[in-house]
């Protein structure tokens, strides 16, 4: 197998706004007391018996931030306020096998997981009305 590109990219000329962006944030004190007179930390329960813990707050059409590997919720934290701010309800859960959440044997995949976001954002809206 062979692979060609005629793309050719010059790395001293392009300038990572995403990434000073980022560091900005990254770099700020986190106020916990702040944070959490509008997020709520909650579990929900999967139709499989699975615990999943997630951090929801705002209001507004639905945000869902989910995390990678080996991440949980908390590294949305510093976006999450700013997001709530601007009038949108923030969804942030530990996906099972992560975090607060339970570690059930198999069952993680992408279609499960999705399954999972899905139930409990459908939950969560309803309880949030």
């Amino acid at each position: 197998m062979r692979v060609e590109s005629s793309m050719t990219l010059n790395l001293e000329t392009i300038t990572d706004v995403t990434y000073e962006q980022d560091l900005a944030v990254r770099t700020r004190q986190w106020d916990k007391t702040a944070f959490e007179r509008t997020f709520r930390h909650e579990i929900g329960v999967t139709q499989d018996n699975v615990r999943i813990h997630y951090v929801v707050g705002g209001d507004g059409p639905l945000v869902v931030l989910l995390h990678g590997f080996p991440q949980h919720w908390r590294e949305w934290r510093f976006i999450m306020a700013p997001l709530a701010e601007e009038r949108y309800t923030v969804f942030a859960p530990d996906i099972r096998g992560f975090g607060w959440s339970d570690k059930p044997f198999g069952s993680f995949d992408v279609g499960t997981v999705a399954e999972d976001v899905r139930g409990l954002t459908k939950y969560s809206r309803s309880e949030l009305r």
